[in-house]
């Protein structure tokens, strides 16, 4: 997938809180010559024989997309399986278009299906531990993208520390300084990550403003991290010997870590 149609899948959805009634990408497949519509979904039935079809139909009328798609890709149809999961993101069955994702493997929908479930489970006001999982899960989707599609590293990080930043805001909301202080650090990592290439030309060029800020926000990032984990400790009352203590002193040795990455400044 090119950096086109990546950029028109978070323009639809990523930049709003509701999933829109558009189709996830402006390309239609072809129709086919004899098909039936469940809901707003064209499945061509006949392609499956009489008693699959009558099976898709009615799990897909049903709104069963999770059976309807593990349906599809045993049967071959992956493509019709991933166009199910789409519909089912837009319909807002969160979690059935995340089995679909999960089981075909199509780790940036997945991570996008997590994203929002976390955003709409937050704006129900349900519960915080869910939200934080599937923000988690987010970002474990992206880290398996990764190893799929390098070609794309720069775009996959930045949508990482976008989910971080949702994740720390919601630890700080509900005081957990331990759990805002890691997704701080997580962030200053990728940050770390991305150092070496904020001054090669083809890299900085993708987003000069992003690149421009990455040591800034490292450092940025570092310092919170570091505010929470001592707001965490005076909040616990934490002894320095205890094994809370000995977590802090590790992330703060990871942080350390981190922050040597900057080049020092050369004076004169």
């Amino acid at each position: 997938m090119g950096n086109a149609s990546k950029n028109l899948l978070w323009e639809q959805f990523l930049k709003s809180e509701v999933v829109h009634s558009r189709k996830i990408t402006q390309s239609k497949p072809a129709k086919p010559s004899v098909s039936e519509s469940s809901g707003s979904f064209m499945l061509p039935l006949n392609k499956f024989g009489k008693s699959t079809g009558f099976f898709l139909k009615e799990a897909i009328d049903e709104k069963r997309f999770e059976s309807a798609g593990f349906m599809l890709a045993a049967k071959g149809a992956q493509d019709y399986a991933e166009k199910l999961g789409d519909f089912a993101l837009e319909q807002r069955k969160f979690e059935q278009a995340i089995q679909i994702y999960s089981h075909l493997g199509s780790y940036a929908k997945l991570a996008l299906a997590n994203y929002l479930a976390a955003k709409d489970c937050l704006k129900k006001g349900g519960s915080t531990k869910l939200a934080a999982c599937k923000f988690y899960a987010s970002i474990e989707a992206y880290n398996k993208l990764l190893k799929q599609d390098k070609a794309n590293t720069i775009f996959i990080l930045q949508e990482i520390i976008r989910v971080c930043e949702n994740l720390t805001e919601l630890f700080e909301e509900e005081e957990d300084f331990l759990g805002a202080g890691d997704a701080q650090i997580y962030i200053a990592q990728v940050y770390g990550f991305l150092m070496p290439y904020k001054d090669i030309q083809k890299f900085y060029s993708i987003d000069p403003e992003f690149f421009y800020k990455v040591e800034e926000n490292l450092r940025s990032k570092a310092d919170s991290a570091k505010i929470n984990y001592f707001t965490f400790l005076e909040k616990e009352k934490v002894d320095p010997d205890s094994e809370k203590g000995r977590i802090i002193r590790d992330r703060l040795k990871k942080l350390a870590r981190i922050l040597a990455i900057i080049p020092e400044k050369q004076e004169g």
